[in-house]
Formats: structure tokens, C-alpha cells, sequence
């Protein structure tokens, strides 16, 4: 936003370019990263739960059925009001990906409360 700022930072001859090249490295990592979290955490297998069933059941209904459509419904409410980038579906699509897809973090979560997790 700022055209000073940003040509300190971004660009081959930008006194601190060595930060927008670090994290490209970093993110390039991430998902990698985020699967040997996810190994980890289910390396050893069902134990004893600590919440019931019931609650397990729970979370994964309010969060794998009931957001995504609230989401799909705020997106397309803030579509019908004009809130969004007029002619632009692909913004669209994007806000309506973050709304309906899983994360690999809440798989480590649920994981994590049915006791797979690694202690």
C-alpha cells in the first residue's frame, strides 16, 4: 500500500529482500511440516479417550456440517449485498474454499481429543 515501503522489502535490489526470500523458503516447508506433525500425532494409535463419544460426535458435526454451511451462506449473503468484489468469482471461490475445507490442524486436534496424539 505504502510504494516506499514496499520497494525496501520486495524487489531484486531491496536492502531487505533477504526477509521476502526467507519466507518463500519457509513457506515452501510448511506443508511438509505440518504432515510429520500429523504422523506424530497418530503414530501410536487409538487410547482412552479423555471426552466421550458423544462429544467427539459433536465437534465434528459443528464443524464439518454446520460451518461449512453457514459459511456458504455468509458468502453468499455478503455476494447478494454486494459486500464482495463485484465479477470476481474466483475471490468468491476462494472464501467459499476457506469456509468448506478441513484443515490438516483441526485433524491434529480431533486427534489429539480422541487420545491419538503423542503424549
Amino acid at each position: 500500500m505504502v510504494p516506499f515501503l514496499k520497494s525496501i522489502v520486495y524487489g531484486d535490489d531491496a536492502p531487505l529482500s533477504f526477509l521476502t526470500d526467507n519466507l518463500i523458503i519457509v513457506a515452501g516447508a510448511m506443508v511438509p511440516s505440518v504432515m510429520l506433525v500429523l504422523g506424530g500425532m497418530i503414530v501410536e494409535g487409538p487410547n482412552e479417550s479423555k471426552s466421550g463419544l458423544r462429544t467427539t460426535i459433536g465437534i465434528l458435526v459443528a464443524r464439518l456440517l454446520i460451518l461449512p454451511m453457514v459459511g456458504i451462506g455468509v458468502v453468499f449473503l455478503a455476494d447478494k449485498l454486494n459486500f464482495l468484489i463485484e465479477g470476481d468469482r474466483m475471490f468468491q471461490f476462494v472464501l467459499l474454499l476457506q469456509y468448506t475445507t478441513t484443515s490438516a490442524i483441526l485433524f491434529g486436534v480431533i486427534s489429539s481429543l480422541r487420545g491419538y496424539a503423542v503424549s
